[in-house]
């Protein structure tokens, strides 16, 4: 499975993927909108991206206490290496959001490429864990909203 688009809302979760299927190099692309929480893993995954997300967006640290992050869309080249867009609100002084892309950053092939444009591997490390989450959600990972216990 490849996470293309992860986004996690208010009421809901979207997320898209692709996997292949059968010896032909043929992939099967999927996706859900789900109303069902996800687990705090996967909300805290993508929380844990808005310092670096608000690095490379230059952010300053007025703008940073309102941004929150929504999502990443993931790419992929012919080698594998990932590139990602990072999705994110800030909320304005009127009350209103804005949506807020940060240009597609790419998976470093050589510890050579350093700099604007490359993820750092904790950059890195912390986009694995929001797939990683991401995966169990399609695979049917949800947050456990209530325990019904009988006495």
């Amino acid at each position: 499975m490849r996470i293309k688009t992860v986004k996690v809302l208010k009421d809901r979760v979207t997320l898209a993927w692709e996997m292949p299927v059968g010896e032909g190099g043929e992939v099967v692309e999927s996706a859900i909108k789900n109303g069902e929480n996800p687990t705090p893993e996967l909300c805290n995954a993508l929380a844990a991206l808005k310092e670096d997300v608000c690095e490379i967006l230059e952010f300053q640290k007025a703008y940073r206490d309102t941004f929150t992050m929504k999502g990443m869309s993931v790419s992929y080249d012919a080698d594998g290496g990932l590139g990602v867009t990072f999705i994110g609100s800030k909320r304005l002084k009127s009350g209103k959001a804005t949506t807020i892309n940060t240009p597609e950053m790419k998976q470093r092939q050589d510890h050579e490429e350093k700099g604007a444009g490359f993820m750092t591997d904790d950059l890195m490390e912390k986009v694995g864990e929001v797939i990683q989450h991401a995966e169990a959600y399609a695979n049917g990972a949800r947050a456990q909203t209530a325990l019904a216990l009988e006495p």
